[in-house]
């Protein structure tokens, strides 16, 4: 897997030319919780990823890349995308038959990977200046300055309660 550092100027975000960090993994879950933007090098079908059957959502081109949910359905509703995601799961599960010494041997090598990824992120943080407590203190106050506009008071379900936007299934009773 490959990692790209970005940056925002203004509105704008843009990729930062020779930042990427190479991962290596046997095994990658990344959970979109929407019908994604297309994806480069995923083939779709329409806005669905295309999958070479619908009940292991193994994705067309490759053995071991798997989509489930709406991404794959196309359906919006999150009871729907979240049982697909369950029968997807269940079956992938079923289908790995790992010997113990094998799972053995990937956490080993996952654990010295780990290892590695923690001291190079240990080293990238010691060469950045800490926040100074100024700073913490205006971005505190920003954030209160912000929570005070919308209107929000420390109950996160009360607020979106409020500002939720009508969805088709309450316009249409479902």
């Amino acid at each position: 897997m490959v990692f790209k550092q970005t940056k925002t100027e203004g509105e704008k975000i843009s990729l930062v030319p020779g930042s990427e960090i190479v991962i290596k993994s046997p095994l990658v879950v990344s959970s979109i919780g929407s019908v994604p933007g297309q994806l480069p090098g995923i083939p779709y079908r329409g806005d669905l990823i295309a999958v070479d059957d619908p009940e292991t959502g193994r994705i067309e081109g490759f053995e071991n890349v798997f989509a489930l949910g709406n991404a794959v359905t196309g359906r919006g509703n999150i009871r729907e995308s979240m049982i697909h995601g369950r029968q997807i799961s269940r079956r992938s599960a079923e289908d790995f038959h790992w010997q113990e010494a094998e799972f053995e041997e990937l956490l080993r090598t996952r654990e010295a990977d780990s290892r590695k990824q923690i001291e190079k992120i240990s080293a990238a943080l010691n060469t950045r200046r800490s926040v100074s407590p100024a700073d913490l203190q205006r971005i505190a106050d920003r954030v209160k300055q912000l929570k005070k506009e919308a209107n929000y008071h420390r109950n996160y379900p009360e607020w979106i309660a409020r500002h939720k936007p009508v969805r088709l299934e309450d316009v249409l009773g479902k």
